[in-house]
């Protein structure tokens, strides 16, 4: 059986019964990362080695490997109940990162730095985010359908706690988002050559740290910064 041929599978069949939104998530992280590089081989010849050499490929984003490391080993182990494989070969290695609970909060003056060093897409999200306090996989994935004159409605799928989110529309986020080239019929904020939401977070986030001159950062700590700064506008 090769990756691909139980990949789709597994896609269809482990998650059946869970939420589109985590189905979706899984896709994502086994076809970006492991699918170029195992599409037509067999599971029985993909070794620890192979896989480690592809979680390598992400080292400088420790959350994104520790997250695509999960969901392999999630494929690989129900590629073993399914008798596809007899060795899992993902059980040798070690995960590469440790869960990091995070509390970094922008200050004023970096998130000032921030908003006018941000510009195309990625500047685009961000400052959505600064502006809504929402998760990155909801702007980033954002269509226009889901936009009025007043607000954002997100369908269940999209949402954590699967649930359909009416979030309203500031005069502030209406403009930003009225400055967005219409360059796809369905994302607001498309991948370049591909029919997927935007993905370049990696190389925009890169490109945005050299320009604002602020590091040690990452794009989900915007929404805690937003959350602390309204708390504290509220007390």
């Amino acid at each position: 059986v090769t990756f691909d041929a139980a990949l789709a599978r597994f896609l269809a069949e482990h998650y059946r019964n869970l939420k589109p939104s985590t189905q979706k998530e899984a896709k994502r992280h086994l076809e970006r990362h492991f699918l170029p590089g195992f599409r037509n081989m067999p599971l029985a010849d993909i070794t620890d080695e192979d896989i480690a050499r592809r979680l390598a490929k992400m080292d400088h984003t420790p959350g994104e490997q520790l997250h695509s490391y999960r969901v392999l080993r999630a494929f690989l182990r129900w590629c073993v109940k399914r008798r596809f494989l007899i060795h899992n070969p993902i059980e040798s290695l070690s995960r590469p990162s440790q869960d990091v609970v995070r509390d970094r909060i922008l200050t004023d003056r970096e998130i000032r730095a921030v908003w006018h060093a941000a510009t195309g897409s990625i500047g685009s999200i961000v400052k959505l985010l600064c502006l809504t306090a929402q998760r990155r996989t909801q702007i980033g994935s954002l269509e226009w359908a889901w936009i009025s004159d007043t607000s954002i409605t997100w369908p269940a799928a999209m949402m954590k706690g699967g649930r359909e989110f009416v979030l309203p529309v500031t005069p502030m986020a209406r403009s930003i988002l009225e400055a967005v080239p219409r360059l796809h019929d369905t994302y607001v904020f498309p991948a370049r050559d591909r029919d997927t939401p935007y993905s370049g977070y990696s190389k925009g986030k890169r490109a945005l740290d050299r320009a604002a001159g602020v590091t040690e950062w990452r794009i989900h700590d915007l929404r805690r910064t937003a959350a602390t700064r309204i708390a504290s506008h509220t007390q």
